[in-house]
């Protein structure tokens, strides 16, 4: 995840109404119903490892993520967004909430809110085979029924054989450097509708 999120939240954009439409994306190993301004158009094998999309509809941001090792821990969840917290312009005001465990779809998930000036962050970082998939939601209001949207329609099914070539050592770098995809391989890309 980048540090981008936090600033985009913060700087907003203009335009368009509270009604937030859906649809499902596949994504490498996993599926979800996503707000219509979120797409992916990566190559699902080549990103399988780790891979970001992001869209905006309004003063609403959405972000999927995917990275190699376990999900985040109610300890290093709000070392996260101190990290991110870092993009903010001076001044901003910044509280983190306390971050709690959960299931997700039968998988472990991690889930942490804070607060960035008026609006609300929602994270949530769900086990999935060999990875972690991240699942962010930052608004002004609605941010709980578009999560929990998102979070119902989660479907993990991991590609066995890609799930194997990531072994059993994989360890996520870190919040703004992602682990790389192999050589020549392009990042996922994010179109807002």
């Amino acid at each position: 995840m980048r540090s981008s999120l936090l600033l985009a939240l913060v700087l907003g954009v203009a335009g368009c109404g509270d009604k937030v439409t859906f649809h499902v994306v596949e994504f490498p190993g996993f599926s979800l119903e996503v707000p219509t301004a979120l797409t992916y158009d990566g190559d699902p094998k080549v990103e399988y490892r780790a891979g970001q999309t992001q869209g905006q509809a309004g003063r609403r941001l959405f972000v999927v993520g995917w990275q190699p090792g376990p999900n985040a821990t109610v300890d290093e969840m709000p070392m996260f967004m101190k990290a991110m917290a870092t993009a903010l312009p001076g001044g901003a005001s910044f509280h983190a909430g306390t971050p709690q465990t959960l299931t997700i779809a039968g998988h472990p998930a991690t889930r942490l809110d804070s607060q960035i000036e008026t609006m609300t962050l929602s994270m949530v970082d769900v086990a999935c085979g060999k990875r972690s998939v991240l699942i962010a939601v930052g608004a002004e209001r609605g941010v709980d029924e578009v999560r929990e949207h998102m979070l119902a329609s989660f479907d993990c099914h991991p590609i066995a054989a890609e799930d194997a070539a990531i072994g059993t050592t994989a360890v996520p770098i870190g919040v703004d450097d992602p682990v790389p995809s192999p050589a020549g391989a392009s990042r996922p890309t994010a179109t807002c509708s």
